[in-house]
């Protein structure tokens, strides 16, 4: 009788133990399944939310860049005519009394297109004439680097180099202060707290 139940028992717990291991292997296996499942399912919603932030990104970019042609656009055409017309270059000023006439000149194409600051500049880059302020000229503001750690300010070299190869520029850029400040546009500085 006691060896009846000993094996019994035995064959229960066997069969119990059995069980449980089965169990804690088909656990497992269902918990790996289900890691690779959420590992799938995270990459694809990673990969959905990434394709639509590009998509809004270059749909953002498409608006902005066409807003920036259309300005561009409306004082090109005036601008443009007046650099090519000779109306500057043949005619650069010597005298104070010429500089003056000629940044009067430049400031009323500014205020007709809603500009901040012209510049002429020589093909070494240096200042001709400033619409703003025609009595500093002669440096190489423009074309200097500069760097400020706290704003994303730099010369405007590149923009300059590629305009005295003979390419139209239509862009913008991120002007340093000390660029400003030379241009006479104090004003601009502190109300941009620069």
């Amino acid at each position: 009788m006691t060896f009846r139940r000993s094996l019994r028992s035995k064959l229960i717990y066997t069969f119990l133990g059995g069980s449980l291991l089965t169990v804690l292997l088909f656990s497992l296996v269902i918990k790996g399944i289900m890691n690779d499942y959420f590992q799938r399912l995270g990459a694809v919603r990673l990969q959905f939310v990434s394709e639509q932030g590009q998509r809004d990104v270059r749909t953002n970019v498409a608006i902005f860049k066409d807003a920036f042609r259309d300005i561009f656009a409306g004082f090109a055409t005036s601008i443009s005519a007046l650099s090519q017309s000779g109306a500057i270059g043949d005619q650069l000023p010597r005298t104070q009394a010429e500089r003056n006439r000629m940044a009067e000149v430049l400031r009323q194409a500014e205020l007709e297109n809603k500009l901040s600051m012209i510049t002429l500049v020589d093909l070494q880059g240096r200042t001709i004439l400033r619409s703003s302020n025609p009595n500093a000229y002669g440096d190489d503001a423009l074309m200097r680097d500069y760097s400020n750690p706290e704003r994303p300010v730099s010369s405007v070299r590149r923009i300059v180099e590629d305009a005295l190869t003979g390419h139209t520029i239509k862009t913008f850029a991120a002007v340093a202060p000390q660029i400003l400040e030379k241009e006479g546009l104090e004003k601009l500085l502190n109300e941009y707290n620069l």
